[in-house]
């Protein structure tokens, strides 16, 4: 794992975008499927080459997600084998199809995604009633943009 691990970090962005892509139509994703993904990511997507650290942030989040899990484990050493291969020049609109797969691909592996959670409770009493405030603090291991796509794609609120 930890070799896999190394070799997905040591990929440069073409590769890793590559990678993801791979994996990610090994997976089932495809550009019929990935609406809701793809209007998710626009805050990204609408420049993709001012937004391409975010957006190799997300693939390499895939591929690490993917080779935690020994169910894809396989799945992932295939794909970063074969990343650089085919020698992919990437343009915008192939940066784009491939952060929407990449989201699409890295739902079907987890719905947590998260490098911290944290969770806080407040017990206040006033006049003999009880409030209970539960904080919930979810921290992504990405850049800002990509976080909030994120914790909006995943359902959490800032």
């Amino acid at each position: 794992m930890n070799d896999l691990v190394t070799r997905i970090n040591e990929l440069s962005r073409e590769q890793s975008l590559e990678a993801a892509r791979y994996l990610s139509v090994s997976l089932g994703a495809s550009a019929d499927k990935v609406a809701k993904e793809r209007s998710a990511l626009q805050p990204l997507t609408e420049q993709p080459y001012a937004n391409s650290a975010d957006i190799e942030a997300l693939a390499r989040l895939l591929l690490l997600s993917a080779a935690a899990e020994s169910d894809y484990r396989v799945a992932v050493e295939k794909a970063v084998d074969g990343a650089g291969v085919k020698q992919f020049i990437l343009g915008g609109a192939e940066i784009v199809a491939i952060s929407s797969l990449a989201l699409y691909a890295l739902q079907l592996i987890i719905t947590k995604g998260k490098a911290q959670t944290d969770e806080a409770v407040k017990i206040t009493e006033d006049g003999g009633k009880k409030t209970v405030e539960v904080r919930k603090t979810v921290r992504y291991g990405v850049g800002s943009k990509l976080a909030d796509v994120l914790g909006g794609y995943f359902g959490h609120k800032k």
